[in-house]
């Protein structure tokens, strides 16, 4: 079984996979693996579709992170550059090159987050997700690189989900303090507190 993570507790050369449904419960964990990459001087790049560039990047400014140079976030059409669409070979090339130039920045490491949704996408090639999850692994080795894969619950069917879980060797979650059909209370990581998620019969998320 793939151990299940607080995002706080991953490691250099961990790979973890995040499957969300709460928008706000996602952005935590992000907010925390950018923080912590912060905290290590290390080279950050946060690949997005929704929210769009700018958006995640507010929210992450909003939760009182910092906007150094450190931080990059593009929209997950950088992974490909300038191809017709997801390839497989051109991603994890390109985060092989983002790693060599971490570190000729002297940094100490790379920390990547990457919404999977582009897999969703119509035109995209399913197949490319498959290729892309089993050959990204061997960049993990040396323990220089550091990353969560994203997987909105409500883009992807149960055997991709199960999937992701399987090649990933660990799964990143919310430490959930309470949770029944009407109340979820679980921690939040930035900034530090309580998140409380009603049923919509009752009232939204609050801090």
């Amino acid at each position: 079984m793939v151990a299940t993570t607080p995002v706080d507790r991953l490691t250099p050369g961990d790979h973890a996979c995040l499957t969300f449904t709460d928008p706000e419960e996602r952005l935590d964990i992000l907010a925390a693996f950018v923080a912590a990459g912060q905290a290590r001087n290390e080279r950050i790049i946060c690949f997005t579709d929704a929210p769009d560039a700018d958006g995640l990047r507010a929210e992450l400014l909003d939760r009182g992170l910092e906007a150094g140079g450190e931080l990059t976030v593009a929209g997950s059409d950088r992974l490909w550059g300038s191809g017709t669409g997801p390839d497989a070979g051109t991603m994890v090339e390109l985060l092989a090159r983002e790693l060599a130039q971490a570190d000729r920045d002297g940094r100490a490491g790379l920390r990547i987050t990457a919404d999977m949704c582009w897999a969703a996408r119509p035109q995209a090639n399913a197949e490319q997700l498959l290729v892309f999850e089993s050959e990204v692994g061997r960049l993990f080795a040396a323990g220089r690189l550091t990353a969560i894969c994203q997987y909105d619950r409500e883009s992807f069917d149960p055997v991709t989900l199960a999937y992701a879980a399987r090649v990933h060797p660990r799964t990143v979650a919310a430490t959930v303090y309470h949770e029944d059909p009407v109340l979820r209370i679980c921690r939040q990581h930035v900034p530090p507190g309580v998140r409380v998620a009603a049923s919509s019969t009752t009232r939204g998320p609050t801090c």
